[in-house]
């Protein structure tokens, strides 16, 4: 199954997020005896983000850039990833389940009459085809789907492949569009939360805590803790909900799926639409002076406590 990975890219960068869509391919490939190829699209630091996706062993890297995608547009992505399928003949098309992915793949979906499947999690080969695995029901029930078209439009699921391995670095190719249609969707402008900390679904280290803060005023001892770890800073549905933290740092199943090596729930029951967006994290520390929260099932270290005693101590003990 030739495969094409769409690499996402930000502000000149490849996307974390990638990097487990690319070891999917790869897995494919390996497995599969068939090649794995990626496109790179963007406007600023292209050849760069190219280089290091070739650098992951696939057949061929493409490169399609102009000022026209320096930022994302469905309608744009949709037309140039089209191309380059048709014309390459790519059985499989493979993107981050991010908001880019979501926005764009059905679209091309739709365009190439492709069977699609979301949030892919696991896969097999089945009679020279593949039959995926995607999580349903908040993680609790995993559903095997097998699609009859001969293209296969799929968003992978960034919390479960891990990062991929070098491989013999790829030739890059810029690849050549022609005209490009137009569309009456344009970008306006991008409002975006400014921190000093780690991207939230990027880092290695995620602090979030729940309604156990109690009160605004105890977040700045949060804060203080996801610093002094170098953390990025998360939260619930119901601190996002109460105007105690932006939308954006929200992590769940409404909300960012997060897989860091280490977690920390502070203060959080640990609610199964919670437990949706972390079951990627390898470890994860609870604290909660409830011994029943369900936060604690999941947890690989719990400590039953009230998270107003427990942080002050812990930011003690790290500052030495």
């Amino acid at each position: 199954m030739n495969t094409l990975v769409v690499a996402e890219t930000q502000s000149g960068r490849l996307r974390g997020t990638t990097l487990s869509t690319v070891r999917f391919a790869q897995e494919v490939a390996e497995k599969t005896g068939s090649p794995w190829s990626a496109v790179v699209i963007g406007h600023h630091n292209i050849a760069e983000v190219a280089e290091r996706v070739a650098s992951f062993g696939p057949a061929k890297v493409y490169t399609v850039t102009g000022e026209v995608f320096e930022h994302c547009l469905a309608g744009t992505y949709t037309a140039v990833v089209a191309k380059v399928v048709q014309r390459y003949g790519f059985q499989v098309v493979a993107a981050a389940s991010s908001t880019t992915g979501r926005d764009f793949m059905p679209r091309l979906a739709a365009r190439l009459g492709a069977g699609m499947v979301t949030g892919v999690c696991a896969w097999e080969p089945r009679d020279g085809s593949i039959v995926y695995r995607r999580k349903v029901f908040s993680g609790e029930v995993i559903a095997t789907v097998e699609l009859s078209s001969s293209l296969h439009a799929l968003t992978i699921d960034a919390t479960e492949f891990g990062d991929p391995t070098p491989g013999e670095k790829a030739e890059v190719v810029a690849f050549d569009l022609g005209e490009l249609e137009t569309y009456r969707a344009r970008f306006v402008e991008l409002r975006s939360q400014q921190s000093a900390r780690p991207d939230l679904t990027e880092a290695d280290v995620v602090v979030s805590f729940g309604r156990g803060v109690k009160d605004p005023a105890n977040i700045a001892n949060v804060e203080k803790f996801a610093d002094a770890l170098g953390a990025a800073l998360g939260g619930t549905r119901a601190v996002v909900d109460s105007g105690w933290m932006p939308n954006d740092l929200q992590v769940g199943q409404t909300g960012k799926q997060v897989a860091p090596k280490l977690y920390f729930a502070l203060g959080l029951s640990g609610s199964i639409q919670h437990v949706a967006g972390i079951r990627g994290a390898r470890k994860i520390v609870a604290i909660n002076k409830d011994p029943e929260a369900p936060i604690f099932q999941v947890a690989d270290i719990g400590l039953v406590a009230d998270m107003q005693t427990a942080l002050p101590e812990m930011l003690e003990s790290l500052n030495g």
